[in-house]
C-alpha cells in the first residue's frame, strides 16, 4: 500500500510540475482589451487559413487564457482548423488547468480524442 500511495505522490508531483511549467512559460499574457481587437481582426476575415496566420502570429508574442482560446476557436470555419489551433495553441495557454472547458468546442469526438493524443504527446516528451 505504501509503494502505490508512493507512486501516486510522484505522478501527482509530476502533473504538478507540467502545470506549473505550462505556467511558467507564458510570459507575456494578452490582456481582454488586447484580445478584443484580435478577436475583431480574426472574425472579419473571410477565410480560415487567413485566422490561422492571425492566430498563429499572436501566440509567437503572447499566452491566451483558456476561454480566450475557445473564444478564438470559435471564428473558425471547419472543424479541422479548430483542431490544428487548438494543438497549436495549448502550449501558450496561460491556465492549461482549465483546458478541459475547450473540448466543449468540437462536435465530433474523434477531434477530441485527437487534441487529447496531442497532448498527451507533448506531456510525455517533457
Amino acid at each position: 500500500m505504501k509503494k502505490h500511495l508512493f507512486i501516486l505522490l510522484l505522478l501527482l508531483t509530476a502533473s504538478a510540475q507540467k502545470i506549473q511549467a505550462g505556467l511558467d512559460s507564458c510570459k507575456i499574457k494578452m490582456d481582454s482589451a488586447h484580445f478584443a481587437v484580435l478577436h475583431n481582426q480574426i472574425k472579419v476575415q473571410d477565410f480560415d487559413g487567413v485566422k490561422i496566420t492571425m492566430l498563429s502570429e499572436a501566440l509567437k508574442s503572447s499566452c491566451l487564457s483558456t476561454d480566450q482560446v475557445r473564444r478564438a476557436i470559435l471564428l473558425f470555419s471547419f472543424e479541422e482548423d479548430k483542431v490544428l489551433m487548438t494543438k497549436r495553441a495549448y502550449g501558450k495557454i496561460a491556465d492549461p488547468y482549465n483546458f478541459s472547458r475547450i473540448y466543449a468546442v468540437f462536435e465530433f469526438e474523434s477531434s477530441k480524442l485527437e487534441i487529447k493524443q496531442h497532448i498527451d504527446g507533448l506531456l510525455k516528451t517533457n
